[in-house]
This record gives structure tokens, sequence and C-alpha cells, in this order.
């Protein structure tokens, strides 16, 4: 295992004076620890959700790990044992989850900002906690934040039941929502509606006040703010914008409600449309495989269907979609730092304007 990986969990788990221990399945990924699988069987599976992996050897790792888990068999698998500090994460959630039992996910990494995610049971129903130290700390608790303040007003937000420091850090406590990620054109249709209402609750502002737009133009040279001087003087109808909206931060119910997590780059005056092209990006990048040409034909392919054009007109934008592409396209790469270069390139190579650095 890695130095820092266990630098990581440790700094929130065993921080203080021992109060008693944890064991718990180890599962790697790359030679970086991945998962704490606990030895309940209930919770091993419940934990392993918690991992969304978009590659095909990342969905056949967890596919064993589900068979070998509901088979009992994970138990001979290696272990961690891990020491709970009276200062850290699992003794703030409060004595039951020693008997109960303890899982998480650690986040990328890749990531300057790793968190931890952790599930437990309390009171019988799984409860999720995401925690971070350092500079995840301020991540997680910003995100707890937003989600205090959307919970009421936005349509699929979740709540937070609580939250608290630890020596290292900060985390918060929410419910785990039981659902899978949309898969196929009735789900995409079903979220579609949900930036729809979020569009329909939205305040007009023009484009040039928006703060997603003002980090936008920090980070682009002359020639490329330039480019995008039409779109930025438009009055449109500013929605919430989640700011990552990939299919696996989105959960649909048995009952059909739509629950989206990760609200750590949630924005109250967003730019309408730039969810849409991410959730769509997302899955071409990453689980298509997609080249930069492709997806740049496919979002404009995109921008034209009924659906999206009579949002766009709702919103204000239609008629610049072509820009509205290429400025999330900047925004992805230029403020959150995705890796979209080659979006980029390829965008501007098909427009011959903009410039590649």
């Amino acid at each position: 295992m890695k130095e820092e990986d266990g630098q990581l969990y440790e700094s929130m788990l065993s921080s203080g004076k021992e109060v008693g221990r944890i064991t718990v399945i180890s599962l790697r990924r790359n030679g970086s620890l991945l998962l704490g699988l606990p030895l309940q069987r209930d919770l091993a599976i419940v934990t392993l959700s918690l991992y969304q992996p978009q590659l095909w050897r990342g969905r056949l790792l967890r596919t064993v790990m589900r068979v070998l888990v509901s088979l009992g068999l994970h138990r001979y698998l290696s272990k961690i044992d891990i020491a709970v500090g009276n200062d850290g994460l699992i003794n703030g959630l409060g004595k039951d989850v020693f008997h109960e039992g303890f899982g998480f996910l650690l986040g990328s990494s890749d990531s300057e900002a790793r968190n931890l995610i952790g599930i437990y049971k309390k009171e019988g129903e799984y409860r999720v906690v995401k925690a971070g130290c350092g500079q995840a700390a301020d991540i997680v608790r910003n995100e707890c934040e937003t989600m205090q303040k959307y919970a009421t007003q936005v349509f699929g937000a979740i709540r937070c039941e609580s939250s608290f420091e630890i020596k290292h850090g900060y985390a918060y406590v929410a419910k785990w929502i039981k659902g899978r990620s949309p898969r196929g054109s009735a789900d995409d249709v079903r979220v579609f509606k949900l930036l729809s209402e979020w569009l329909g609750s939205g305040k007009c502002r023009t484009v040039s006040e928006l703060a997603c737009w003002i980090s936008l133009q920090d980070e682009m040279d002359e020639k490329d703010a330039n480019m995008f001087d039409e779109l930025s003087q438009l009055e449109v109808i500013s929605p919430v914008m989640h700011g990552d909206f990939a299919p696996w931060n989105i959960k649909m119910k048995s009952d059909g409600e739509i629950k989206v997590l990760d609200w750590e780059h949630a924005d109250f005056s967003g730019m309408p449309g730039w969810d849409w092209l991410h959730y769509h990006v997302q899955r071409m990048r990453l689980v298509k495989g997609m080249s930069a040409v492709d997806v740049v034909q496919q979002c404009r392919a995109l921008m034209v269907e009924d659906a999206m054009s009579q949002y766009l007109n709702e919103a204000g934008v239609r008629g610049h979609e072509e820009l509205l592409l290429g400025s999330y396209f900047y925004y992805t790469e230029r403020v959150y730092n995705y890796p979209r270069k080659t979006l980029i390139v390829a965008w501007n190579a098909s427009t011959g304007s903009g410039s590649e650095g």
C-alpha cells in the first residue's frame, strides 16, 4: 500500500487516543487503496455501490467482488486493521459503527484534494459520510453548505443530516440513496426533464455577470475571450448548475425520483446547457472512448435535437449553439482542469477560430 494512502485514511479515522479498532478488506487499484470493505456482507455490498467505474476493467472488478461478497468469500482476502481515534471520523459517528461496521471509498489518487466517502448503518438505515483533510476539508465544507441551501429549493438535491469537525478536516452525513445511474435514452429523457425544471426556476441574467462566466474569462487570453463576446452579452435564464453533472453522479430511484450527488462545483446562477453537455461528454469520453473530433460532432447533433432546441429557446441561447458548445469546452478544461484540451483543439480546428493553448 502506498504511504500516502495510509496517511490519508489514518488522519481521518485514527487521530487522537485509540478507542477501538475496525477491520476491512483492502481493495487496491494501481497500487493505491481504493476500497475498504467491511466484513458484514450487506454493508460490503452497499460499500461496493460507492465505486462507479466507467472502464470495463473496473466494472469487471466490481462484479467479481460482488460475487465474492455474496458468497461470503471476501473475508479471505487481504485485510487491514485500523485504529479508531477519539478525534477521528468514526468516533464522531457514534459507537454503533463499531458493531454495525464501516466501509469506505478513497478519492482518486490522482487528485490533489482526496476525500473519503464512508458507509455505515444507523437505526436500521444506511448513511453516507463524506470527509476531507487539508484542502479537501474546505471542499467538503463548501459542498455541505451548498447542499443545505439547495435541499429545499432545488429538485433532486440531497440534504445533509449533520456535519462536524474532525481533527484534520471536516465531514458531513447524508442518507444513502439506493438507485442506479441512468442508462439508455428513456433515462436520458427523465434526466433532461430535471434540467428543464431547474431552468424553470432560473432567473434572468446577463451572461457576463454569471460567476461561472467570470471564472472562465479569468482563464482565457484576450483572443479567446473576444471570440465569445457575442455570447457574453446575451440575457439568459440562468438555472442552478451542478458543475459535474455526470451520469455516475445521478441516482434514479425505483419510484422514479431522481437524486443528484456531489454538489461541490454547484452554482445557483449557472450557464444554461452546460450541465446537459457535460452529462453527454463525460459518457462519450469515459465510457464510449470516443475521439475528440467525434465528441464535437455528436455534441453539435445534440444541440439541434427538438428537446434541446426548445430548452435553448426558453433559456435565450438559441441561435448561439456553436459558441455555447465552445464555451463549455473551454470552461471544463480551463476552470475545472478536466482533461479536455483535445476537445478545445478539435472544436477550434472545426471552426477555424481560437487558439490551442
